[in-house]
């Protein structure tokens, strides 16, 4: 008889417990926040042709590991798609000079223009897109005589660099390694030096 009291209670016991965890299971599960973890970015640049013919571009580029990297930009448009964490900056900057081997007609003007653009996707921890867009500007836009073209290209440079800042995309600072004071983030202003603004020297 005590067996079976026993037995009993150790099944009521057993059926309690089962019930409990049951009940657990049910729970719906609370879904966190959402993070911005991922910003995968596209760079892009496309150049006049002859800007191609005239000029040595190099693209200087934060890559994927964060680091800032360049490649000469040899053909239009230029592109390059990164994926950085969401808390780091990325962009990239363009440095110009005359190329050594063009053979420049000095009574021949030339169309000297260059389009920039960055488009974003800012992903969550769930993969899921939380914010993108596209920046875009025109940094040069010039006709330039063949005598001057040399001149003009002498240490031009630009520069488009941002950061997500939980909300929305602001300028950030990121050094290149040349040229400082263009270090900083996109702006619709045109670059220093360029004639066609009356900065130029």
């Amino acid at each position: 008889m005590k067996n079976m009291k026993a037995l009993k209670y150790i099944l009521m016991s057993l059926t309690a417990l089962a019930l409990w965890a049951c009940g657990d299971d049910d729970e719906p599960d609370v879904p966190q926040p959402s993070v911005a973890t991922t910003v995968t970015a596209k760079y892009q640049v496309s150049l006049s042709d002859d800007l191609l013919k005239v000029a040595d571009v190099t693209a200087y580029y934060v890559s994927a590991d964060g680091t800032v990297k360049n490649e000469p930009v040899q053909t239009s448009p230029w592109t390059k798609e990164v994926s950085v964490a969401a808390d780091k900056s990325f962009g990239f900057a363009l440095k110009y000079g005359v190329k050594s081997s063009a053979n420049i007609d000095t009574e021949k003007e030339y169309s000297i223009k260059t389009t920039e653009s960055i488009s974003y996707d800012v992903k969550d921890q769930y993969a899921s897109s939380m914010a993108s867009g596209k920046k875009e500007r025109t940094t040069l836009s010039a006709s330039v005589m063949g005598e001057g073209v040399a001149k003009y290209l002498a240490n031009i440079s630009s520069s488009s660099a941002f950061r997500w800042d939980g909300s929305s995309m602001s300028s950030a600072t990121i050094d290149w390694g040349f040229n400082a004071d263009i270090n900083g983030g996109h702006t619709d202003t045109p670059v220093s030096g360029d004639p066609a603004t009356g900065d130029g020297e």
